[in-house]
C-alpha cells in the first residue's frame, strides 16, 4: 500500500495517505479488509515503538463510514493500557473533515520470544 509512517513526540504512530483502486472494495471506497489491516499495523507499530514486543490476540474494527479512494486521509494509533500480559491500543482512519470513518481496537499479547533474533527495526518509520 506504500503507506510511510511517522512518529509523533508522544509515541503515537500515524500516515497521512491517499489510497487507490489497489485497495478497493465497493466501487470508489477503501475495502474493508485493507482497512483492518492498517488498524492492526499502525497499533502494532505504536507499541513496537513504545519498546513493546507483542503479537494481536484480538482485533476488534467498526466500519462507521465509506474511506473514499484518491482523497487524503490521516491514520493514528496510540496505546491504551498495559498489564503484565496484555497491551491494549486504538486506532482511527479520519476523513478529511476530521471525522471519523474507521476505528479499531487491539488486545496484544507480550510476546518478547517471537523478537529474539530481529535485528532490524520494523521498516517504514524513521530511525
Amino acid at each position: 500500500m506504500g503507506l510511510v509512517w511517522q512518529l509523533s513526540p508522544e509515541n503515537e504512530v500515524y500516515s497521512d495517505h491517499v489510497f487507490d483502486l489497489k485497495q478497493q472494495g465497493p466501487p470508489g471506497c477503501l475495502h474493508g479488509g485493507a482497512s483492518a489491516a492498517v488498524m492492526d499495523e499502525v497499533m502494532g507499530l505504536t507499541l513496537w515503538y513504545s519498546g513493546l514486543r507483542v503479537v494481536t490476540a484480538n482485533l476488534s474494527v467498526d466500519y462507521i463510514k465509506p474511506v473514499p479512494l484518491n482523497q487524503p486521509v490521516h491514520i493514528r494509533a496510540s496505546l491504551t493500557g498495559k498489564t503484565e500480559k496484555r497491551v491494549l491500543a486504538e486506532g482511527r482512519i479520519l476523513l478529511p473533515d476530521g471525522s471519523v470513518a474507521v476505528a479499531a481496537r487491539g488486545s496484544f499479547a507480550v510476546a518478547p520470544k517471537f523478537f529474539e533474533n530481529v535485528e532490524v527495526p520494523f521498516f517504514g518509520l524513521p530511525d
